[in-house]
């Protein structure tokens, strides 16, 4: 039983460094935006998301302040390449998606933004 243990942590661990490479580089302070808020896995189904129903060209998170609050949120920022994607599908197909998957906090604490080149 100790040897099962052992392999189901050591595929936990190798499984963690894969599953960053999906995301974008993340700034130190949106780094520790997630640690505060816990949504480092949010993010990542963000993201994961985010690829599926845009196909972007780029990708950037970054975190935003409202200025007359002291809340704050990530946004996932998406380039899409001109008539590659019909915009208004890809974007219901995230939020569809993203509503299924995200609990309240991280529905309101990760935002999209997408953009045409």
């Amino acid at each position: 039983m100790k040897t099962k243990m052992k392999t189901k942590e050591k595929r936990k661990t190798l499984a963690h460094p894969r599953s960053d490479r999906m995301l974008p580089a993340l700034t130190p302070e949106v780094r520790e935006f997630c640690r505060l808020h816990r949504l480092l896995p949010h993010l990542k189904t963000a993201v994961k998301l985010a690829r599926e129903s845009f196909h972007p060209i780029h990708m950037e998170i970054e975190v935003q302040h409202d200025p007359e609050s002291a809340e704050g949120w990530l946004v996932v920022r998406v380039v899409v390449r001109s008539g590659h994607v019909k915009l208004g599908e890809a974007y219901r197909k995230y939020a569809t998606r993203w509503t299924e998957a995200a609990p309240w906090p991280a529905l309101y604490m990760i935002r999209i933004s997408y953009d045409v080149s």
